[in-house]
């Protein structure tokens, strides 16, 4: 597939997206597309808030095994979504009319919290302060589910034992006591992984994947496709890359 195909596939997933967005009924961009994103979740999981910017951003594509659910989400037929997004038949004056609206109840209303993403502080302040909101009994639920979501981000950059370098502390009584991820590499990641399954998944290469996993340094678009496919956040494997490779392609991203 050549770049321009690509580039054509992508922007017709975006045309598609803002007519689904220009059926939700509020001003806020970041509203509008969380809207979207329940709208299309509701038989199941489609795709997240994360995936779906970054559909909006050229940086990923619908994977194959989703697209089907995304079909029967907008509703239409796997076939017509997979024509209009590869070759563009049917085009869209004839696919976004088969359509049905997008229901009323998922636009977002009443007040909603405007939080920067990009700021891991303005996160933090804005949990403490929805902490405000919580009964004990809300709290108690809240620490247990951040308890068990902070040893499954453990599980996921393979830190399956606590040394004395690298302390978590879980009772309650003693507080938290952040991980240090010690020397995890890009490449440690994928060990393990059927690497065939990945690039199916998210369109890249094999050999480059394969390249990857021996120890290769991923571009820009390799690494939001792996964040894609481990369901890994992509700050957090910007962090490792940062840390494993000194920055050095942060200068070329967008080479070839």
């Amino acid at each position: 597939m050549t770049f321009s195909e690509k580039d054509d596939k992508q922007q017709r997933l975006i045309e598609l997206l803002k007519h689904l967005e220009q059926q939700v009924q509020v001003v806020d961009v970041a509203q509008k597309q969380a809207a979207v994103v329940a709208y299309i979740n509701r038989f199941g999981m489609v795709t997240s808030e994360a995936s779906y910017r970054r559909w909006k951003l050229k940086e990923q594509f619908p994977w194959k095994s989703r697209r089907p659910l995304l079909a029967n989400a907008i509703g239409c037929s796997p076939e017509q979504l997979e024509g209009f997004l590869n070759e563009g038949k049917p085009n869209s004056a004839e696919l976004f009319p088969l359509l049905p609206r997008i229901p009323p109840e998922f636009s977002l209303t009443g007040k909603q919290a405007s939080i920067d993403l990009s700021s891991e502080a303005d996160i933090v302040n804005s949990i403490i302060f929805l902490f405000d909101y919580l009964s004990l009994n809300s709290l108690g639920k809240v620490l247990s589910s951040l308890k068990n979501h902070i040893i499954a981000q453990i599980k996921i950059y393979g830190l399956d034992f606590v040394t004395s370098s690298n302390q978590l502390l879980l009772n309650a009584e003693e507080g938290f006591a952040s991980p240090t991820l010690p020397g995890v590499r890009i490449a440690d990641l994928l060990k393990g992984k059927n690497l065939q399954q990945i690039s199916d998944l998210v369109d890249l290469p094999l050999a480059r994947l394969q390249s990857i996993a021996a120890g290769s340094e991923p571009l820009h678009q390799e690494l939001t496709l792996l964040a894609a496919a481990l369901e890994i956040p992509l700050h957090k494997l910007e962090e490792i890359r940062r840390r494993e490779f000194d920055n050095r392609l942060y200068l070329s991203k967008d080479c070839h």
